[in-house]
């Protein structure tokens, strides 16, 4: 969706992301991302993630991209 189309969504049923104090701010690009392992080699993805991010198999992650660093200052947000 193009910035012209997202300005007539209505800003509550837009996907937004709230910092740690509280601020609400419009991401440019939300990317999900998907690993899996098979069951044999969760010890493989457990090396590198904490033990509660794989969930059957698959690890998720979110990359979020802001405009600016106006838009959102550059900081490591927790997922959840």
């Amino acid at each position: 969706m193009s910035p012209e189309e997202a300005k007539g969504v209505p800003r509550d049923v837009q996907l937004t992301v709230q910092d740690a104090g509280g601020r609400v701010h419009l991401p440019l690009q939300i990317r999900l991302q998907e690993l899996r392992y098979e069951p044999e080699h969760d010890e493989i993805a457990l090396r590198e993630v904490p033990a509660e991010a794989l969930m059957d198999g698959s690890i998720w992650w979110a990359i979020v991209v802001f405009a600016s660093e106006i838009d959102m200052p550059a900081t490591s947000l927790p997922c959840s």
